[in-house]
Formats: structure tokens, C-alpha cells, sequence
């Protein structure tokens, strides 16, 4: 004890820390502010919070168009625990804006406003703003599709502004474009000035309130409103009965129960973040069944890696909670006045009557109207915000751009994984070169127009990669060359549907193939010996060529007297006869037969990846009836032609024939 007893002063004594302490202990305050106490108290822990795991963030992250969302991603999904710190830093941001908004209220609708605490409402309304621009700025930082959309959006109303606003604009990106400096730039902000002014500003908020306070304790002591209690430093007693509180140990006590009642609130969202519930894609898992990865499933979301090609869709940019609300006055009121006045005139105008409230305040009518013009305000800005939500909830859209956005975010999680690590290119480069992710889209580009892409005879699935049309113009692709889509191309009513050749201004619904299936194959069908037997003969040994990557090699018949003197590679004479009988050789080619007329597709292969690719790149070899399909690539390569090159030519086949494609719900 001597010992510690000696480093004790030796510290006090160097130091003066120890006095400072007992002198910060033994603060006195009016007893009625325990309760505004606690909201700063917050903020502050918050902050420290936010400093802790930014700083390990900083320390892992690398600002850059082809890096950002890289290092992010590593932080992610394999730093170890990083999920958990960047969902930290994420939540407590959001909180810490929420906890001082409720703090500046508190100030005005308790009259905590008025003087002598001016100067702290003041603080406290720059501890908000400056929570904001720190939202703000970092939105940009993950350098995700939704973050890069939104910013994209929020800096060029600067350009609105006149005189200096295509200078701001410049000063703000970087240069004409959000580009690699734009992550640069808003990075100092995010840090040297918004995290670096919080700080500054609470320390001078509790310099401020200090002050406000000793003034208001002396003036009350000195009327007798107030008697200091009799009571020993330390104790807490005498605020039961006396209207003076203390700081230890009332005021630590429950400053440091919202804490922990902050701190588990952040803990239950963190765990619940699961991102991976609103995705079309299942948790991946390991072998014992796993989670592979819980950043994948828990923390603050990731989305997809911006995409800032001019053609790039913003559909599910949005800003977060705190903004939404000006969002939607935006939406609202476009058009209706320049932009200039909505979004810069009319909330700064808002802004500046807070700053003047303790003015206002200063008489009992002028305090109401400060509660109630923020009575008003926060009803319409909670008005604003709820419409904002529920347009989106309702916006079949949105929830689709959603849905897709957060799938690709998940699809950059299952590439990895296959290929081993993100590629040197980044993120989005893997995503442009993924049959999966690119495939819908081309569809979309090149194929949409005509086809729809949506289950058969089923009018109300939607989701990801599900295209309808109310009038199409060509046969529906999904699940384009399965036993199920070629059965129904067999089908009397299935193949005059809107499915196949029942779409508008079809000119194949009076061809040869709806002719024979309506007219001509009945009556195979009652046959005795070919009957349904036989067509299912034949869609197995179609289905089966939809899988092969090569025609099947020709062999001497070994029965001599047969008329097919060569049989296909797993094929027997029964077989081949069968395709005979249903006069499917008199239209089309198949193994062995030249196919008649040549009015058909050839069956080699038919559905196949090989074959179509062929059909795609030119229709015309295939269907000599073809009304309206172009050829999408006539020469393999250097062709000025071409409206797909041969890579996504590749992943939009591999999509229409991918299992995924076939079983979306």
C-alpha cells in the first residue's frame, strides 16, 4: 500500500491528474439537468467508440476507385473480426446523429436554450451537423453502387449555385467526374474535419455547459432557491434531498447505465444485420454446415461495387435515414422553384432560426413559438420521411433493383470464394466478366425487347432476371431447352400461347411447326405404335443434346439389312426410326437425314451451348422463316457488325441455360 500510496502522489504531483479528477468528482450541478447530462455523456462515449474502430479501419483501408471497396470488402469477409468493427463504426455513426438530435431537443423543450446556455445550444446543434457531414462523407468511403449513386446525385446540386458553384462542384470531386480523388477528398473530410470537429466541438460543448452551469448554481445559491447539502464529497445522498447533484458518483452511475443500454442496442442490430435475407442467394456455408463467413451475414451491409459507367442505373440510391426526409421534399418540389432555392435557400433559412432561438426565447411567447415551430417541423420532416419508405415499399421497382443490387453484393462473396481471392482488376471486374451477373443484363440489352423470360403460364413471379412482356414478339426463353420447355413447345395450346408463337404479329403461328403440332401430331399420338411413348423418345434424345458440346460420332449399323446404314453414337435404329415416323426429318436435320424441306432448325445439338451461340450470331442458318430476329454476330471477331462480342455472347448462353436461371422463385 506504500508503495501504491507513493506512485499515487508521485503521479499527483507530476501530473496534477489525481486533483482534477476529485476536483471533476466533486462537480456541482442543479439537480433538474441530471437527466440532460446523459444524452452528451452518450455522444461522447459514442465518439470515442467511433474514433477506436475508425482508426482500425483507416489503418485497413486503401481510398481509390479500384482499391475502396476492395479493402473494404477485405475488411469485411477476412480481417478477422473486421465485420464486427466496421459494423460498430457504421451503427454507433447513426446513432450518435440520433442521440444529438434528441439532445437538442431535450434543450428546447425544456427552455435549456436560453441564456446563460446559449452558447451551449450552439455546440449542440454543431454536434449535429457535424454528425451529418460525417454520414455524409463516409457514405462514399465503401465506394458501393448505392453510396456512389447517392453521392452522385447530392454534389452536382452544387453546380446550381451560382457564381462559385461549378468551382465548389470541382473542389468537392476532384475535377468534371466523381473519380478516384472524390474518395480522397471526402475521406480528409470524413476525418480531419467532421471526426476531428466532433471532438473539438464536445470538448468546448463541456467547457460551455460548465460555465453555463456554475452561473446558474451561483445565481440560485445566492437567492436561497438552492442549499448546498451537507454531505461528504464522495457521497451521493444529499440529492434526494437537496436540489444540488453531483457528478460521482449520481451522475457517473447513470451515465454509465445508458451506456450499457447503448451498447447492447448496438450489439442486438450488429447481429441482426443480415444482409443475405433480402438476397436471392443462399448463406454460403462449409462442410459441417457452417456459416463460411459471418460478414456475410451480419453487421453493416455491403452492396455491390460501383459501377460508373454513364449507362450504370441509380434505381436503389437512396440516402440514409437521416437525409431521407429532405429527399423526398426534393422529389416533391422539383420543378416547382429552382433548385438552387429548394435545396439550398429554404433549409438554410430552417437552419438559421434554431441558431436564433435563444434570441427568440428570451420571452414566454417567443419560447413557444421555438416548441412550437419545432413541433411543426419535426412532424413534417417525420411525414417526409415515412412517405419516402412507403413509396419505396410500395415501388415494385425498387424492390426489384433491390433485391438485385443486394444479390450482386452477395454474388462478389461467392467469386471470390470460386476464384480463389478478388482478382488484381478489383471487384467490379470480376462482376463484368461473371455469366451470372452479366447474363441478365445482356438479356435485358439485347433480348428483353422481343422475349419475355418469366416461369410458363405464370403471370405473377417477379424478381431478379425475370423479364415479362404484356404483348410479346418471340417465345418465351425461360427455361429455354429443358424437357419441361420443349415439352410445351409440343403441346397443342402451349405452342400457340404468348409462350411460344402466339405473341403479336407473329408470322410463325400459321408456319409449319404450329400446323404440324396442332394438326398433324394428334393424330400421331392415337397411333398404337408411336402414341405419347414415342414423343417422349424423342424430347429425351433432344434433352440429351442440349448437353453435349459435340455431335455424337457416326457408326456402321451392325443389323445389315436396316435402311440406316450408320447410327449416331448412343442411339439405336428403334430410336432413329421413331424421328422418321413423326416426320420430324422431313423439316429437319438430324443425324443421318438432310432434312427434307430444310424449313426447321437442325436438331444436332439443338439447345445445346455450341448451338446457340451459332443461332444467336446469325438466325438465319437456323430458321429460314426468321420475321425479325438480328444477327448478333456474324464474324467471331472484328466485325463492326457484332452487337455482342464473343465473351458476352459466352455468358448470356451460360445464363439461359444455367440451372439458376431456370429456378428463380
Amino acid at each position: 500500500m506504500d508503495t501504491l500510496t507513493k506512485l499515487m502522489n508521485w503521479l499527483e504531483d507530476r501530473t496534477g491528474v489525481l486533483g482534477f479528477l476529485k476536483v471533476l468528482g466533486n462537480r456541482r450541478w442543479i439537480k433538474i439537468l441530471m437527466g440532460v447530462k446523459v444524452l452528451p455523456a452518450l455522444i461522447a462515449f459514442l465518439v470515442v467508440i467511433q474514433c477506436i474502430t475508425g482508426f482500425i479501419l483507416w489503418m485497413h483501408y486503401s481510398p481509390g476507385s479500384k482499391t475502396a471497396y476492395e479493402s473494404v470488402f477485405y475488411i469485411q469477409n477476412v480481417l478477422w473480426g473486421g465485420w464486427f468493427v466496421r459494423g460498430i463504426h457504421h451503427m454507433a455513426a447513426q446513432c450518435v446523429v440520433a442521440i444529438a438530435l434528441l439532445y437538442v431537443l431535450q434543450l428546447i423543450f425544456t427552455g435549456l436554450y436560453r441564456a446563460p446556455r446559449e452558447v451551449v445550444f450552439w455546440t449542440a446543434l454543431c454536434i449535429f451537423f457535424c454528425g451529418l457531414g460525417a454520414c455524409l462523407t463516409g457514405d462514399l468511403l465503401p465506394w458501393t453502387q448505392n453510396g456512389y449513386g447517392a453521392t452522385m446525385v447530392r454534389v452536382k446540386y452544387l453546380t446550381q449555385i451560382p457564381l462559385v458553384g461549378s468551382l465548389l462542384y470541382q473542389i468537392v470531386v476532384g475535377g468534371d467526374t466523381v473519380n478516384t480523388l472524390t474518395i480522397s477528398h471526402f475521406l480528409a473530410w470524413h476525418i480531419g474535419l467532421f471526426a476531428a470537429g466532433m471532438i473539438g466541438l464536445l470538448v468546448l460543448h463541456g467547457v460551455f455547459d460548465a460555465r453555463a452551469e456554475r452561473h446558474w448554481l451561483n445565481e440560485k445559491l445566492a437567492d436561497g432557491s438552492l442549499k448546498v447539502p451537507e454531505q461528504k464529497p464522495n457521497s451521493c445522498g444529499g440529492c434526494r434531498s437537496t436540489g444540488i447533484a453531483r457528478w460521482w458518483a449520481c451522475q457517473a452511475a447513470v451515465n454509465a447505465l445508458a451506456c450499457f443500454f447503448v451498447v447492447c442496442g448496438l450489439l442486438y442490430v450488429l447481429y441482426g444485420g443480415n444482409q443475405c435475407k433480402m438476397s436471392s442467394y443462399s448463406p454460403t456455408k462449409t462442410a459441417d454446415g457452417t456459416i463460411a463467413n459471418p460478414g456475410q451475414f451480419h453487421g453493416a451491409l455491403l452492396g455491390a461495387p460501383a459501377d460508373t459507367s454513364p449507362t450504370t442505373s441509380f434505381g436503389t440510391a437512396r440516402p440514409e435515414w437521416t437525409f431521407r426526409g429532405l429527399y423526398q421534399y426534393a422529389l416533391i418540389f422539383a420543378g416547382k422553384a429552382p433548385e438552387f432555392v429548394l435545396i439550398f435557400c429554404v433549409p438554410s433559412i430552417l437552419i438559421l432560426v434554431f441558431f436564433l432561438m435563444p434570441f427568440f426565447g428570451r420571452c414566454a411567447v417567443g419560447h413557444w413559438f421555438c416548441v412550437i415551430y419545432t413541433l411543426i417541423l419535426g412532424v413534417i420532416l417525420l411525414s417526409l420521411t415515412m412517405t419516402s419508405y412507403r413509396n419505396d415499399a410500395a415501388d415494385g421497382n425498387f424492390q426489384l433493383a433491390q433485391q438485385e443490387e443486394r444479390a450482386t453484393s452477395a454474388r462478389v462473396f461467392e467469386l471470390v470464394q470460386e476464384r480463389g481471392g478478388l482478382s488484381e482488376e478489383g471487384a467490379l471486374a470480376m462482376l463484368q466478366t461473371d455469366w451470372q451477373t452479366q447474363g441478365p443484363k445482356l438479356f435485358a440489352k439485347h433480348c428483353a425487347s422481343c422475349h419475355p423470360f418469366a416461369p410458363l403460364g405464370d403471370d405473377k413471379t417477379t424478381g431478379p432476371g425475370i423479364f415479362r412482356m404484356e404483348e410479346p414478339m418471340a417465345p418465351n426463353l425461360y427455361n429455354y431447352a429443358t424437357p419441361e420447355w420443349l415439352a410445351a413447345s409440343c403441346d397443342k395450346a402451349g405452342i400457340r400461347s404468348k409462350d411460344f408463337y402466339g405473341y403479336k404479329d407473329s408470322t410463325l403461328v400459321k408456319g409449319d411447326m404450329v400446323s404440324y403440332v396442332v394438326d398433324t401430331l394428334p393424330e400421331f399420338l392415337e397411333d398404337e405404335e408411336l402414341g405419347a411413348k414415342g414423343l417422349q423418345k424423342i424430347l429425351a434424345v433432344l434433352a440429351e443434346e442440349t448437353k453435349r458440346d459435340v455431335p455424337r460420332q457416326m457408326a456402321k449399323n451392325p443389323d445389315e439389312e436396316s435402311e440406316k446404314k450408320e447410327l449416331p453414337e448412343g442411339l439405336d435404329e428403334a430410336t432413329m426410326f421413331t424421328f422418321d415416323d413423326f416426320t420430324c426429318t422431313g423439316c429437319h436435320k438430324f443425324y443421318g437425314s438432310d432434312g427434307g424441306t430444310n424449313s426447321g432448325p437442325d436438331l444436332i445439338l439443338y439447345g445445346s451451348k455450341d448451338w446457340t451461340k451459332r443461332m444467336i450470331a446469325d438466325p438465319t442458318k437456323f430458321f429460314t422463316k426468321n420475321d425479325r430476329m438480328l444477327a448478333y454476330h456474324p464474324e467471331a471477331d472484328g466485325s463492326d457488325k457484332n452487337l455482342m462480342t464473343e465473351a458476352e455472347l459466352d455468358m448470356l448462353v451460360t445464363w439461359l441455360l444455367s440451372e439458376k436461371a431456370h429456378s428463380q422463385k
